[in-house]
C-alpha cells in the first residue's frame, strides 16, 4: 500500500478507501472477543435521535408462572415485567386448566413486549504524520498505520463490551475481601461461588452459550460445545489452575473445538483467559483481586461493533484543505465507529470476584 493517495497524496479513492475499511473491520473482529457474546439486535440508528431501543418478549411462562420459590437464592425477584425468574409449577395446578364437558374453561395468557435504550456515541482516534514521514521514512505505510490502530481499537472497543457486562451481571459474589485469603481463587470458598454462581443461572432460566460469532466482518456465528463460558485475567488463569477442581483443556478436548484463549473447565464453566479482563494489585505485595465473568446465553443486546457496517478509516492527504496547513505539510489518519450496548437480562450473567498470589 503506498504512502500516499491520488495526485500528490489528495486522499483516498474509492478503493483504497474500500480496502482499508476493510482491513481495519476485519482485524477488529478477529481481534476482539468480549463482543462476541453480544445477542445482535439492531443497526446504526437513523434520522431517529441518539439512543437505540432494544424490545424483547416476556415468555408468556414467566408471565403466567413465575414465583418467589428461587428468590432468595437467586437474588432476583418477581418484577413487574416477571422476567427474573425460573418457574416452578405449583402441585396440581394442571387442574386449573382442565376442560369441563361441554365447556371451553376460564379464559388464560398473556403477552408483554419490554422495550430498553441507551445512548448510541461515536469512538475513534487520529494522528498526524507528516511530509518527511511520507517522504523518508522506510517503514511507514498507511496500511501499516491501520494495522496497529486496529490493535489499539480492539482493546478500547473490547473493554466497553467487558465494562458493560460486569456492570450489568445480576449474580454477584465476592470472596475478595472480609478476612479472605490471599488465594481464595484455590480453595473451597471459590469452588462454593462458582457452584452456587451456576445454580443461580440455572434457577434464572440462562441457557449455556451453544452459538458465538466468529471472527469474520460479517455477523456469522458458529455452534460450540454448550457450557457457561467463564472469563478471567491470564494471571488469575494461571493461579486457578492450582484448584483441584480445575480440568485442563487437555482432559476434554478430544471432539471439542476449544475457544479462543480457552484453558480449561471448573465445574460446568468453559475457562477462557484474556489480558483484558480486570485484575487488581491489593495492599498485600504478589497478591491480586481478579474478576471471573460468567456468561449464559442471550444477555446483552447491541448494534455492530463495526457500526456503520464497517470501522470507519479516515485518510485526509496532503491536498491543501486545511488553511492551517497551506503548505501540505501534514496528513491525518484516523478511524472511528459508534458503539451502543445495554444487558436486558442481567440474570444470565454472574461475576466473582477473588483473591489470587503469583
Amino acid at each position: 500500500m503506498s504512502l500516499t493517495y491520488g495526485v500528490q497524496g489528495a486522499g483516498l479513492g474509492a478503493a483504497q478507501q474500500a480496502y482499508l475499511d476493510k482491513l481495519m473491520t476485519t482485524r477488529l473482529a478477529q481481534a476482539t472477543l468480549f463482543d462476541k457474546f453480544a445477542t445482535i439486535q439492531k443497526s446504526l440508528p437513523q434520522n431517529s435521535g441518539k439512543q437505540i431501543k432494544f424490545r424483547k418478549w416476556v415468555p408468556m411462562r414467566d408471565l403466567m408462572l413465575a414465583n418467589t420459590i428461587y428468590q432468595n437464592y437467586t437474588g432476583n425477584s418477581v418484577t413487574t415485567n416477571g422476567e427474573e425468574i425460573a418457574e416452578l409449577v405449583d402441585t396440581n395446578m394442571y387442574s386449573t386448566y382442565v376442560l369441563p364437558e361441554g365447556s371451553s374453561g376460564t379464559e388464560a395468557g398473556q403477552m408483554k413486549v419490554v422495550e430498553f435504550q441507551t445512548d448510541v456515541f461515536p469512538i475513534g482516534m487520529w494522528m498526524t504524520i507528516t511530509e518527511e514521514t511520507n517522504l523518508f521514512h522506510d517503514m511507514y505505510t498507511v496500511a501499516e498505520n491501520v494495522n496497529q490502530y486496529s490493535e489499539v481499537a480492539s482493546l478500547i472497543i473490547d473493554g466497553f463490551y467487558r465494562d458493560t457486562y460486569i456492570n450489568g451481571a445480576g449474580h454477584v459474589i465476592d470472596i475478595s475481601a472480609g478476612g479472605a485469603g490471599a488465594d481464595s481463587v484455590v480453595d473451597s470458598a471459590f469452588d462454593d461461588a462458582h457452584r452456587k454462581i451456576s445454580l443461580q443461572l440455572r434457577l434464572s432460566g440462562a441457557k449455556y452459550v451453544n452459538s458465538v460469532l466468529t471472527s469474520s466482518p460479517n455477523y456469522k456465528t458458529e455452534p460450540i460445545w454448550s457450557r457457561y463460558i467463564g472469563i478471567v485475567n491470564p494471571m488469575m488463569g494461571e493461579a486457578m489452575r492450582n484448584n483441584t477442581n480445575f480440568k485442563s483443556l487437555e482432559t476434554y478436548s478430544a471432539g471439542v473445538k476449544p475457544l479462543d484463549g480457552e484453558i480449561g473447565m471448573i465445574g460446568d464453566i468453559r475457562v477462557i483467559e484474556n489480558p483484558n479482563m480486570t485484575i487488581v494489585t491489593t495492599a498485600t505485595a504478589g497478591t491480586y483481586t481478579g474478576d471471573m465473568l460468567i456468561l449464559g446465553k442471550k444477555h446483552t443486546a447491541n448494534i455492530p461493533l463495526r457500526g456503520k457496517k464497517r470501522v470507519e478509516v479516515i485518510v485526509k492527504g496532503l491536498n491543501g484543505d486545511d488553511k492551517s496547513d497551506p503548505l501540505n505539510r501534514t496528513q491525518i489518519v484516523g478511524w472511528k465507529s459508534w458503539l451502543g450496548a445495554y444487558t436486558i437480562s442481567p440474570e444470565k450473567l454472574g461475576l466473582i470476584k477473588a483473591n489470587f498470589t503469583i
